[in-house]
């Protein structure tokens, strides 16, 4: 089975991404598959 999140970590580090609804189910998974890929977090 293929993994439905292939290694991109060069492509997201030390980027910043806008997440609305990251408290959410699926925008909680989404926000931590992003921290794992080395984005930085806005505030």
């Amino acid at each position: 089975m293929a993994d439905a999140w292939p290694d991109s970590r060069r492509l997201w580090r030390d980027r910043r991404v806008a997440v609305t609804g990251g408290a959410g189910f699926l925008g909680s998974f989404v926000v931590d598959k992003l921290r794992q890929r080395g984005t930085q977090e806005s505030k």
